[in-house]
């Protein structure tokens, strides 16, 4: 009885020893995603990184053109005007000038980086939809392949079981007529 029982557990370690496996081998595009999530946040990082020297270079321009105008209100209250100021004013108006180019560049480099990674999410939300939903399919498949066979081999066991129990009590019985055939006082022997 006890041998039977024993392969049966035999039997469900392997079962869920193959069903661990598959689980593992289905449960891979988790795996894959987080390998691929460094480089999307890096990805995110420089598109943040690219408004950051938009902004940066936006405001630097602002500050220059409001030392331009102070420049020349102040410029234009003295009479005559003042060589110092009016070169101060030009070399502001050459730096505000190559900040605007640099500021086009800026959001040409943030646009073309946010473009990218639109594309780049986009694509990747589809891929992960089309991927977890076979991996889920696969998983439920796995699961339901365990508890079906986990079925049969617990049921195999319980018949095991009922088969010995009724051939106990067989033999029991039969030990009973045994003894009581031998115990007849008025039998001859």
């Amino acid at each position: 009885h006890m041998k039977g029982t024993g392969t049966q557990c035999v039997r469900m370690s392997r079962l869920v020893r193959s069903a661990t496996e598959n689980t593992a081998a289905q449960l891979s595009s988790i795996h894959d995603y987080l390998g691929l999530m460094p480089a999307a946040l890096a990805a995110l990082r420089e598109r943040d990184q690219a408004k950051l020297t938009y902004q940066t270079l936006s405001n630097e321009m602002k500050n220059k053109q409001m030392q331009v105008v102070k420049l020349e209100e102040k410029e234009a209250k003295k009479f005559g005007g003042d060589k110092g100021k009016t070169r101060k004013v030009h070399e502001l108006n050459m730096d505000i000038e190559a900040l605007e180019k640099a500021k086009e560049a800026g959001s040409k480099e943030f646009d073309r980086i946010q473009e990218r990674n639109l594309e780049e999410l986009t694509r990747f939300e589809k891929e992960k939809h089309v991927d977890f939903s076979a991996m889920l399919l696969g998983f439920a498949k796995v699961q339901a392949a365990l508890y079906e066979r986990s079925v049969k081999v617990w049921r195999d066991v319980e018949s095991a079981m009922k088969d010995a129990q009724a051939e106990d009590e067989a033999a029991k019985r039969a030990a009973e007529e045994d003894e009581v055939e031998t115990t007849n006082p008025l039998a001859y022997g």
